[in-house]
């Protein structure tokens, strides 16, 4: 059961690279020099390298090895830190609200935190190490950055993200954009709600994250969408 559940899991996070990968290329070709086109490839970069690092640390504990466990939890880790950065800069740029100076010094901060603790990613105050939870030998045990960045940016800035989407969501009186917001928020949950199911068992929670085995056919069907109602200039 344990094998067939780390060959799931590095399956689908194959499929992830292969999705994310797909629409990350056509998006950049497809006007390289518009600011949110260039937004969506960072954050599909970094959900690249996230999967992965996700692939091969299942790889790694399918083989027992604690070393490369680590390493790759750790790069995976670091990759993640990314996702919510970029989104969150895509979010403003895409309710116009990147002028704004209130916004700017925020997005400001969070650039600033991300690369702080990008700095620590390969330390104990990150990672600090893996070990037998659930049925994963080496799943990883939080370093105090690392639970900094799961409540401050994993949770606080995507929440905050989903507010603003919602309060453009209310207000537009414009069909399309209303639609293509909804998408965007349905998107966001749909992907960082599967993401989040990685979390509990860092804390020793037992909750096995098998709905980030169904994320890549979700986000597939979203990105189509996406493009049905031209959100990414040409």
């Amino acid at each position: 059961m344990v094998v067939n559940l780390y060959d799931f899991l590095a399956f689908s996070a194959l499929l992830n690279i292969f999705v994310f990968g797909l629409f990350s290329f056509v998006i950049i070709l497809k006007n390289p020099k518009e600011h949110l086109n260039r937004l969506f490839f960072l954050m599909c970069f970094a959900s690249i390298f996230w999967s992965l690092g996700y692939w091969q640390w299942m790889i790694s504990m399918k083989i027992n090895d604690f070393i490369k466990s680590l390493i790759w939890a750790r790069i995976l880790s670091l990759s993640s830190l990314f996702i919510p950065l970029f989104y969150f800069h895509f979010v403003l740029v895409l309710l116009d609200l990147i002028k704004n100076k209130k916004f700017q010094i925020f997005m400001g901060l969070v650039y600033a935190i991300t690369f702080f603790i990008s700095l620590f990613s390969f330390s104990e105050f990150f990672v600090k190490t893996v070990e037998q939870k659930g049925p994963f030998s080496f799943w990883p045990t939080p370093g105090p950055l690392y639970s900094f960045y799961i409540f401050f940016i994993y949770f606080g800035v995507i929440l905050y993200s989903l507010y603003l989407l919602i309060s453009k969501h209310r207000k537009s009186l414009i069909l399309e954009e209303k639609s293509r917001i909804k998408l965007v928020l349905l998107g966001s949950i749909l992907g960082f709600g599967s993401g989040a199911f990685n979390f509990p068992l860092w804390f020793n929670i037992q909750i096995i994250p098998y709905p980030i085995l169904y994320l890549w056919f979700l986000l597939l069907l979203l990105f189509l969408r996406l493009f049905l109602y031209h959100l990414f200039s040409a």
